[in-house]
């Protein structure tokens, strides 16, 4: 029953993202972020295995917070225009890059958990590592470079990572 509570409550966010949320900026971003971190924690409920996948969940929301904003930094003049709020939109660039460096750099520590606390075998370690070293990469490349272009460059690099990082969960995991 949790898990059908837990599907109710992911569509009741994305259709409020749908709706309204997503012209709210920084709201929409927790939304899609939550959105991505949900599946963890159904898998968890699952497989009984709810701890392991708190963990994962956090660095997921976390990472993809980064993103949507790192996003925001590319689309503020469309933003701006379509009067969609982005933390980009409402507190510049600047702030939004070490905003969204703040998040990447968040889900960095988070992944030392499941290593800290034997969660996954060693195979979680090497891809997260990459991950890892690529978001701090990240974080510094868009804190020192906050131009659209740049914003482009690390948003697309991230979403990479994350699927670097979900390997690693994956393996580590079951492995």
């Amino acid at each position: 029953i949790r898990a059908l509570g837990l599907s109710v409550l992911a569509w009741i966010l994305m259709m409020s993202y749908s709706a309204w949320a997503k012209k709210t900026g920084f709201l929409g971003n927790i939304i899609v972020s939550t959105c991505i971190s949900l599946p963890f924690i159904y898998g968890g409920l699952i497989s009984c295995n709810l701890f392991t996948a708190l963990n994962f969940s956090l660095i997921a929301f976390l990472s993809n917070t980064g993103r949507e904003i790192t996003k925001g930094i590319v689309d503020v003049e469309g933003d701006a225009e379509s009067g969609v709020s982005t933390v980009a939109v409402y507190m510049g660039k600047d702030f939004a890059a070490k905003f969204s460096a703040l998040f990447y750099i968040g889900s960095v520590g988070s992944s030392l958990i499941p290593i800290a606390k034997d969660l996954v075998s060693v195979w979680y370690i090497p891809f997260v590592l990459i991950t890892d070293l690529g978001l701090i990469h990240a974080s510094y490349s868009l804190v020192n470079r906050t131009s659209r272009e740049n914003a482009r460059i690390v948003k697309n690099r991230v979403l990479y990572l994350m699927l670097v990082g979900l390997i690693g969960f994956a393996l580590g995991g079951l492995l």
